[in-house]
């Protein structure tokens, strides 16, 4: 189940649990798609972190912003969808 912003965002540690952009944005009438990868044990942890790493790194306006974890790539690896809602 997505994890829709604000919710309660845990501390970004240095490392930023290591993310990686996977391949290229999606941007549609309303919103943009992107997918990471981050270091996570469980599909929630994963879209929580994705949400607190942005909210911590970027400038962007998470309102209504979700994050689905998508598929689990290892036991502490996840590949998370975010979608952000707004006019890019």
């Amino acid at each position: 189940m997505p994890t829709r912003y604000p919710t309660n965002l845990p501390p970004v540690p240095e490392d930023r649990w290591n993310p990686k952009q996977v391949g290229q944005s999606t941007h549609g009438i309303g919103f943009a798609q992107t997918t990471y990868e981050i270091d996570a044990t469980t599909d929630a942890e994963a879209e929580v972190r994705i949400l607190a790493w942005i909210d911590h790194d970027a400038e962007d306006d998470l309102r209504g912003a979700t994050a689905e974890a998508a598929e689990q790539l290892s036991s502490t690896r996840w590949r998370v969808t975010l979608m952000i809602l707004g006019e890019f």
